[in-house]
């Protein structure tokens, strides 16, 4: 079962705008009795320096704050187990259904031709489809294989990865959706305990939507993506 844990990270909760302070907000109003753990950038690093001092040497090699977040995300819900949500993520109901799910990840869109080809060209394919899975919003026991498989590919494509150089789209391949899409359909078997939700909008299912604040995007693909 999937602990009653909810994880968010952001600069700081004191640096939240009014819209991201709603949403962190209705997380705990609609889940009383459950533990919210929230971490600044700071908490976050200290985090990962005591839980995985293998991978505080990669967190501070990244240059931008969003692969920092990707990893931690990945991290703390692994050791901890529970729901990781991105600030931005507006929640419709209670969660406590999911809790009986092993692990539980969201379709983020579907990708069309000329998208799918921009953003995977055929050197980078690696079992990618066009159905992506999104990592704002997922959730699992403590280490779920899946997570682990994620975090193992994450470390492979570090070793291609140029961080002083990167792009968005290099973002999302290297620690992003891209990444979480690649492990589920190469090893699509052996996650038969991964359910899966689909939205009609970028969302957890029924439970709730990604309002998409897009702050990490710096290199003018946002229309693109």
């Amino acid at each position: 079962m999937i602990p009653k844990r909810i994880i968010c990270t952001h600069v700081s909760r004191h640096t939240l705008d009014r819209k991201l302070k709603y949403c962190v907000d209705l997380m705990e109003k609609l889940h009383p009795g459950w533990e919210l753990l929230f971490f600044s950038d700071g908490d976050a690093r200290n985090f990962v320096e005591r839980e995985f001092p293998d991978y505080i040497e990669l967190y501070d090699w990244y240059p931008r704050p969003v692969l920092k977040a990707d990893l931690f995300r990945l991290l703390a819900v692994f050791r901890l187990g529970g729901f990781y949500l991105d600030t931005d993520f507006l929640l419709k109901k209670k969660l406590d259904p999911l809790c009986r799910e092993k692990a539980v990840f969201a379709y983020e869109h579907e990708i069309d031709d000329k998208n799918y080809n921009f953003r995977y060209p055929s050197w980078l394919r690696a079992g990618e489809q066009k159905l992506t899975l999104a990592n704002y919003a997922f959730a699992a026991e403590a280490r779920h294989p899946f997570l682990a498989s994620i975090l193992d590919e994450l470390i492979l494509r570090t070793r291609t990865f140029e961080a002083e150089n990167c792009n968005d789209i290099d973002i999302l391949h290297a620690t992003g959706p891209d990444l979480v899409t690649s492990v589920y359909y190469r090893h699509l078997k052996q996650w038969r305990d991964v359910t899966v939700l689909r939205s009609k909008k970028m969302g957890l299912g029924e439970y709730g939507i990604h309002l998409v604040n897009g702050a990490w995007r710096q290199d003018g693909y946002r229309d693109e993506i």
